[in-house]
């Protein structure tokens, strides 16, 4: 019963373990712009920080993760649909298959959550959670960049603005259809929007490109330094 009650409530130490993790980050790329010559050795150093901290994280929240389904099992908890059984190889698998997923959000410039959300469907996550969950985990990435961006004043204020009201409101009216459409027991429209913006996503940046080769060839190709703005 203890279990069960705890699983109606976010667990506190993950979150505030990913709160830590998420002010340290920001707190470290902020301070390496700012505050470092680029290119000297401490800026290399602030910008290498962030990997161990995050391994040491995953490796924690993985002992965490394993001790607690050994605990479920040892229990006889009751498992319902969409839920994850942890085991030693999915617990590397995953958080390693993310890590591919951030660092192709971040060449790329797409979120994160475009190739999580389908990694979660994989898994045997529900459409509605795993929907619920990318949208969670791709907050902190924006939040990053958004405030780094912010400070080194790439960010144009008013489109910025003006694309977060409009954002605000189709994620309402989205998540109030999606909610409703769901509750009649047809998760396949989450896996179906899901497919859809992925597809998307990918058509809009090859036109990108497309058209960016076609405006400019020579700026495509040229070379540009590392601390160039």
């Amino acid at each position: 019963v203890l279990e069960l009650e705890r699983d109606r409530h976010a667990p506190r130490r993950p979150l505030l373990l990913l709160l830590g993790l998420f002010a340290a980050v920001l707190g470290l790329s902020l301070a390496k712009e700012l505050a470092v010559a680029c290119g000297s050795a401490l800026y290399w150093v602030l910008g290498a920080a962030v990997v161990p901290m995050a391994l040491g994280q995953m490796h924690v929240m993985r002992r965490w993760l394993l001790r607690r389904e050994e605990a479920r099992d040892a229990m006889g908890f009751p498992k319902v649909q969409g839920d994850l059984h942890w085991d030693p190889r999915r617990t590397v698998l995953f958080p390693t298959l993310c890590t591919f997923a951030g660092v192709a959000g971040g060449l790329f410039g797409v979120g994160g959550g475009i190739v999580k959300g389908p990694l979660m469907l994989e898994m045997g996550v529900l459409p509605s959670v795993a929907s619920a969950t990318s949208a969670f985990m791709v907050l902190f990435t924006a939040l990053s960049a958004s405030a780094q961006f912010l400070v080194l004043g790439l960010l144009v204020l008013d489109y910025g603005l003006a694309l977060f009201a409009v954002a605000v409101a189709a994620t309402l009216v989205g998540q109030r259809f999606v909610t409703r459409w769901t509750r009649r027991g047809r998760q396949s429209l989450v896996v179906f929007l899901v497919a859809a913006v992925l597809a998307s996503s990918v058509l809009l940046l090859l036109v990108e490109f497309v058209e960016e080769v076609a405006a400019d060839t020579a700026r495509l190709t040229e070379a540009e330094g590392l601390c160039a703005r």
